[in-house]
């Protein structure tokens, strides 16, 4: 174990970071779950109205393949993705919390919610 003053610099270190802006957080929620299901091209149709299918806030995570089995055996993954964009910023989620989410707009508002310093804009995500 190390010495008092080994452990103190390393939690100062460990809790330095910047806060990322929502709409970044956002964008890598929407990454995420595109890696997740290749060929439902959520990032080209997330907010867009004019295509078809369209994606937004409410659409059911089941509905594009994400079910709750994925979602929980992804966690690790989605974690870790995550930290390598906002490193210290980003905690972790229990995997019960990733499977109990249950639309795009639920996943968007847990992964700003687990990224330190993110604010949720009122009417987002749409």
């Amino acid at each position: 174990m190390g010495s008092m003053r080994s452990r103190k610099k390393l939690f100062l270190v460990s809790m330095t970071f910047e806060a990322p802006p929502y709409e970044a957080v956002m964008r890598a929620a929407i990454e995420i779950l595109d890696d997740l299901v290749p060929g439902v091209e959520l990032l080209k149709r997330y907010g867009k109205p004019e295509l078809d299918p369209y994606y937004s806030a409410g659409t059911e995570l089941d509905s594009i393949g994400v079910n709750s089995d994925v979602r929980k055996l992804r966690t690790k993954l989605i974690s870790k993705e995550m930290r390598s964009r906002f490193g210290a910023a980003w905690l972790s989620v229990p995997a019960s919390t990733m499977q109990e989410q249950e639309t795009i707009g639920a996943f968007i508002i847990l992964l700003c919610g687990r990224t330190r310093g993110v604010a949720v804009p009122f009417g987002e995500p749409r």
